[in-house]
């Protein structure tokens, strides 16, 4: 098993704090260690009015291939979204695999990934 990042998001979301930077959620599993970093996507509007727009998931863990890993992030993430719903009130969509790479030390060369969703 090799270790990879996928990062997701969600939008709209639940607001966090205004002084919370992240949330830092550990998973010891039998694969291995799965580590989730949540921080808020915020947006400036012209007068300069700060505004959380949604949830960024930096999601760390081992798995066999990129497609593997992105699955388990994937779900992995909406049983955290569907908790934060549970214990808000608020529903959200489930969260979108952006972009997915493989952790290599010392090299550029990696297996990579990134989505783009047709907003139309």
């Amino acid at each position: 098993m090799k270790p990879f990042v996928v990062i997701l998001s969600v939008r709209p979301a639940v607001r966090m704090p205004r002084h919370l930077g992240y949330i830092e959620l550990k998973f010891p599993e039998p694969e291995g260690l799965k580590k989730v970093i949540i921080t808020k996507i915020e947006e400036k509007d012209e007068f300069g009015t700060v505004a959380q727009t949604g949830l960024l998931f930096r999601v760390f863990l081992d798995a066999n291939g990129l497609k593997e890993a992105i699955n388990s992030a994937k779900s992995l993430c909406d049983g955290v979204v569907s908790f934060m719903t549970l214990i808000t009130g608020r529903g959200m969509d489930i969260p979108r695999e952006e972009l997915a790479y493989k952790l290599t030390a010392f090299t550029q060369e990696r297996d990579f990934l990134q989505v783009f969703y047709d907003i139309h």
